[in-house]
């Protein structure tokens, strides 16, 4: 099943299964004719988008559904959201930790099964609750109690989760750029570890097929430490990993 198959059928599957969502408001985009859910907004975050975009997006207060007034293109929609966290930001300015957020083409995000292929800054998907995907590579050696396992230790200044472990390779899927969550893999790990085919000789082995898929949901943490970034505090997160 490709990313976005996966990404559409995880959304279907939440809704149906997860009785807060069902009360959450909805942002949606419109396929052939119909609203489609593509993610999950908690209260405060659609009174947000009310009082400051209003001439942007479309509210359905009874359903609880938010649409763009435009989406006849790409470039349309991704201006509206470059707009929308434009206004957000200034009117908000402590969910972002006072700083101010980027949308530029690095700080982008692909809107996973969208009817028009587009990008929104990634500083607004976690407020809408729209699904994302990535894949994690694990490193290890030996066998049962003598088995080691390679991690990396998140830098002290990062933005989200500082000084924690990670997976020695992780990244983000890109659909326009990664056929699947192998080639993803390979694309973080040709920009992270220097030498890596070398480093890694099981490689063609070990990053074609994951060694499971996991699909969660869950709400970001807001009162425990190490804390995520501020805008992701309290709000849900769908995700699809696949790991390596």
């Amino acid at each position: 099943m490709s990313i976005i198959s996966w990404a559409l059928d995880f959304l279907d599957r939440m809704e149906a299964t997860e009785s807060e969502l069902s009360a959450s408001w909805k942002f949606c985009l419109t396929k052939l004719g119909q609203l489609v859910i593509f993610g999950h907004m908690r209260d405060d975050v659609a009174i947000l988008f009310q009082d400051h975009c209003w001439d942007l997006f479309a509210f359905d207060p009874q359903k609880k559904l938010m649409i763009p007034k435009t989406e006849r293109s790409a470039t349309e929609l991704e201006q509206t959201f470059k707009t929308a966290l434009d206004r957000l930001s200034e009117a908000d300015k402590s969910r972002w930790g006072n700083k101010k957020p980027k949308h530029d083409a690095d700080n982008l995000s692909p809107v996973l099964g969208a009817p028009i292929p587009f990008s929104m800054p990634s500083d607004l998907v976690s407020l809408l609750g729209l699904v994302t995907s990535g894949a994690h590579l694990n490193v290890f050696h030996g066998q049962g109690g003598r088995m080691k396992i390679w991690l990396m230790r998140r830098g002290p200044s990062m933005s989200s989760y500082p000084n924690t472990y990670d997976q020695l390779v992780v990244g983000g899927t890109e659909p326009s750029k990664d056929a699947d969550g192998g080639a993803t893999i390979r694309r973080e790990a040709s920009e992270e570890i220097e030498n890596w085919e070398a480093k890694l000789p099981r490689w063609r082995e070990t990053m074609v097929t994951p060694a499971s898929t996991l699909q969660y949901h869950f709400v970001n943490p807001s009162k425990v430490q190490p804390l995520p970034k501020p805008h992701m505090r309290g709000m849900y997160e769908p995700g699809i990993r696949y790991v390596f």
